[in-house]
This record gives C-alpha cells, sequence and structure tokens, in this order.
C-alpha cells in the first residue's frame, strides 16, 4: 500500500517540523496527565476522554512504516 522507502519515512522523522509535532504531541500528553491527576474521578467521561488521547498522541509516536503496509 505505502510506496514510501525505509529512507524517506526516516527523512520525514528527522525534519524539524515533524519533530516539533511530535515535541507538541509529548507536551500534550504531559499536560494530560497532569490533568488526570488532579481530576482523576470527578468525571469518569472526561477521565476516559483524557486517557484515549494519551493513547493517541502515543500511537502516533510509535508509528512505523510497516504499520502502513
Amino acid at each position: 500500500m505505502s510506496n514510501l522507502s525505509q529512507s524517506d519515512f526516516k527523512d520525514w522523522r528527522s525534519n524539524k517540523v515533524t519533530q516539533a509535532f511530535f515535541q507538541a504531541a509529548r507536551e500534550r500528553i504531559e499536560e494530560a496527565k497532569d490533568l488526570l491527576s488532579y481530576s482523576a474521578g470527578s468525571d469518569s467521561i472526561a477521565d476516559r476522554e483524557l486517557v484515549g488521547l494519551i493513547r493517541a498522541y502515543r500511537e502516533l509516536q510509535e508509528f512505523r512504516l510497516e504499520d502502513t503496509e
């Protein structure tokens, strides 16, 4: 399905815009964890939304070229 080479993928991962995006994702994970540490248990729906957000950003960070095949 993917027509990207491993080299293309490495170039993309090392691009400064990509790096800034991943840094922003890491910051959002930390913010969500902080929010959970203060408010967990007061609203179970909000708790689940924050956990989902954390999982989504972590999945983005763990993405590999092989995942597109």
